[in-house]
């Protein structure tokens, strides 16, 4: 009851046995009164239809996880749920643990991995990688489609000289403001 992680076991009719006290914190839900309930009762019709394909997968002795979303004290949260079957003496399954983590916190430092991978933190811009990897899809949707591609190579004359005179800070706020005008004249697309 005091993980902070939902925790639940279904019965072979995808009915609540058990529910821990999470369920109250995240969502308001009384555990005692949610057992016997049916688990699209719990969670809803739409979160039930994600969750069926992998309670299927679990209900046919395979463990599954997914990933969906789910507000929780007003924000949006990205929740990471896993089924795993319990097998009977018989070797069939006989019910399910269901246990969900809040995956929220990692989701955003991945995220902001990826735009550190992408995208240069002092311009906003693309960085060489994140150029790469567009120049290569432009040249393949232009083949597709049969239709010109245009590169334009930019370059800031006397680079060497403001770093030189002014600093690098010098030179980062040239960058900054060669990329603003950049970003303000080109198509987002682009």
């Amino acid at each position: 009851d005091n993980l902070p992680v939902l925790i639940a076991y279904l019965d072979h009719a995808r009915t609540f046995q058990f529910v821990n006290a999470t369920f109250q914190h995240w969502f308001g839900m009384d555990p005692k009164k949610m057992i016997g309930d049916h688990l699209v009762q719990g969670v809803g019709k739409t979160q039930y239809e994600l969750a069926r394909p992998h309670l299927d997968s679990a209900y046919a002795g395979q463990i599954s996880t997914y990933e969906h979303w789910a507000r929780i004290d007003g924000a949006e949260h990205t929740l990471e749920t896993t089924f795993v079957p319990e097998l009977g003496a018989d070797g069939g399954v006989i019910g399910i643990y269901s246990l969900t983590h809040d995956t929220t916190h990692m989701k955003e430092i991945e995220q902001r991995l990826t735009q550190l991978a992408r995208i240069d933190p002092l311009t906003g811009i693309a960085n060489r990688l994140m150029f790469e990897e567009m120049l290569q899809l432009a040249i393949v949707r232009a083949r597709r489609n049969r239709t010109p591609l245009a590169l334009a190579y930019l370059d800031i004359d006397r680079f060497k000289a403001i770093n030189d005179t002014h600093g690098h800070g010098g030179g980062d706020e040239v960058l900054k403001e060669f990329a603003a005008r950049l970003k303000a004249n080109v198509r987002a697309a682009d």
